[in-house]
């Protein structure tokens, strides 16, 4: 389907305790396009999973949004409340793994995308409160600014969300006037879709296993062969209880067709009574090694003597997930 070339789609991810606050988004798109005006040569689209996407089949839920969606959008706005989501099969929630997609295009094209995240500062009732939510929003928020290099907003109330939406948006149709002006090309669509996202590198599961390394889903092959083409790998581990991790995995190598894992990056990480994770004033290095196998190695060697004071070694479910190119 063509579109004009001055029309920016705005695409809005949100859990579902957001959800209004993301419909709200288009009453504003539609105000600030009455304030731009149509001579100015730019006009705003509004572009949601919660109203554009059909029932469908796919591989899994989110994947339906994924291929409807296909990443035809030049802003991404995403939003968060009290509710981290539901897990996808390749992310904590649905809304994280829109925001990677969106991350994983800038980052290959820079500038082809705007990245906007807020996150809702509501008063919550203390019985409404989710521990493992709440983690996971704090751990994801942190992660945008540390390891993404995002810089994020909060608001309390809708007046100040619709304020604060407002002029991003309007910042978001300068600059992309200020591209024309300096006769940057606009962007072909058809060539786009034939070259670019094709190839458009993406997080997709290539081996699942459970706690004896026994196959659920996808094979050790296409595992192997991510690994040795260089591809970036996450490790999501099921824990007891239904706690899910998930970690990079910057150190790899593949023996006797086996692939073994280790993180290396996390320092000082425990719970407190409350259950969140706080950071100890005694620090130590927490290593982890796993392998396609099951094998689950964590060890805790505290910097101040040296010594371990903590290791696990267990069988785990895990599922392998690699930054890799689309064939499709």
């Amino acid at each position: 389907m063509s579109r004009k070339p001055n029309i920016l789609r705005v695409f809005v991810a949100s859990p579902s305790d957001v959800k209004k606050d993301g419909e709200r988004i288009k009453s504003i798109i539609d105000d600030v396009n009455k304030e731009i005006g149509s001579s100015s040569g730019t006009q705003l689209e509004f572009v949601s999973d919660k109203t554009d996407v059909p029932p469908g089949i796919g591989e899994y839920p989110q994947d339906v949004i994924n291929k409807k969606i296909n990443d035809e959008y030049e802003v991404f706005i995403g939003i968060m409340g009290k509710i981290f989501g539901t897990p996808t099969k390749v992310a904590l929630s649905g809304t994280a793994e829109e925001f990677e997609r969106a991350f994983t295009r800038h980052t290959v094209s820079p500038g082809s995308v705007s990245i906007m995240f807020y996150f809702k500062k509501a008063n919550i009732n203390p019985d409404e409160i989710n521990l493992e939510q709440t983690k996971l929003i704090r751990e994801f928020r942190k992660n945008l600014g540390e390891k993404k290099g995002a810089l994020w907003d909060e608001y309390k109330t809708m007046r100040e969300f619709d304020r604060k939406i407002r002029l991003h948006l309007h910042d978001a149709v300068r600059t992309s006037q200020k591209a024309k002006k300096a006769r940057v090309k606009p962007v072909n669509r058809k060539a786009k879709s034939n070259v670019v996202l094709k190839n458009l590198p993406s997080w997709e599961l290539l081996f699942e296993h459970d706690d004896n390394g026994d196959p659920i889903e996808g094979s050790i092959k296409l595992l192997i062969e991510a690994v040795a083409s260089g591809c970036p790998i996450r490790i999501r581990v099921h824990h007891q209880n239904g706690v899910i991790q998930v970690m990079d995995a910057p150190l790899l190598s593949v023996e006797k067709g086996v692939v073994h894992a280790s993180d290396i990056d996390q320092i000082s990480k425990t719970r407190d009574k409350s259950g969140n994770y706080v950071y100890q004033d005694k620090l130590y290095h927490y290593y982890i090694i796993a392998n396609s196998r099951g094998d689950f190695h964590a060890k805790r060697i505290y910097l101040e003597d040296g010594k371990e004071h903590y290791t696990n070694n267990s069988k785990k479910h895990m599922a392998w997930i690699g930054l890799v190119s689309s064939s499709k």
